[in-house]
């Protein structure tokens, strides 16, 4: 099965202070892109990546973050809820779960849209 690259930065010093359990839903096909939103910040932060498979990322939201011309510089990947993954920081392979969408996530989400599959893997295909 195929998988694709996403990267997720999160705001945190160190890999040691990484809940694994609850990683996030909101990653990031490109790496340069996942630097530039916890830069905006100005805070510590920490870059993991992951390859997912289809199946684990939920397209239709995807495709509504991409539509939503506010957050279209992101190119955030939305991956289901209580997925497991294996990911990468610096070279160390770890094991966590993208936990429960938070309330940020619900309020700030716009309406899932229908599509087809193809239209959000072919993209990633291409940025992976």
């Amino acid at each position: 099965m195929k998988a694709y690259k996403v990267y997720r930065s999160i705001r945190i010093s160190d890999i040691s202070e990484l809940n694994t359990e609850s990683l996030g839903i909101s990653w990031s096909a490109d790496e340069i892109s996942a630097i530039n939103y916890s830069e905006q910040f100005m805070e510590d932060f920490i870059v993991i990546s992951a390859n997912v498979t289809s199946e684990q990322i939920n397209i239709e939201q995807t495709l509504a973050q991409w539509e939503q011309k506010e957050y279209e510089h992101e190119n955030e990947v939305v991956l289901k809820e209580f997925v497991d993954i294996t990911f990468e920081h610096e070279g160390n392979i770890l094991n966590g779960n993208t936990g429960a969408m938070n309330d940020g996530d619900i309020e700030t989400r716009p309406n899932a849209i229908n599509c087809e599959e193809c239209e959000v893997l072919d993209y990633l295909d291409i940025a992976s």
